[in-house]
């Protein structure tokens, strides 16, 4: 069965860092896509998944749990049926902040 991808999840932490431990905890947990990491502002740091509602929902759990054993979890949402024009609009801003980030590590 293929994945339906319009579930979002969402954890925001206290931190980049955490963010990403929690993708890494998201991910390993079952079948969701990553859709990115991104800094929040103000220090905070957020992972977003897209995926069938279950998987989703375990892998925001799973992620919160990875996060929580190192740092604050500020926040977690699970979004059923996400309309696919905002899956779409964070697809964007996540692809051109990962731009504007390769854009600033490049010395050339």
């Amino acid at each position: 069965m293929a994945i339906d991808s319009t579930c979002l999840g969402v954890i925001e932490t206290d931190g980049l860092c955490l963010a990403i431990e929690a993708a890494d905890g998201m991910l390993k947990s079952g079948k969701v896509t990553l859709l990115g990491v991104l800094i929040a502002g103000g220090g905070r740091g957020a992972a977003l998944i897209r995926g069938d509602l279950g998987p989703v929902q375990a892998a925001v759990e799973a992620g919160v749990a990875a996060a929580s054993r190192k740092g604050k979890v500020l926040a977690r949402n699970v979004i059923p049926r996400c309309d696919q024009h905002l899956l779409a609009h964070l697809s964007r801003l996540i692809g051109e902040e990962a731009k504007v980030a390769q854009e600033r590590s490049d010395p050339g």
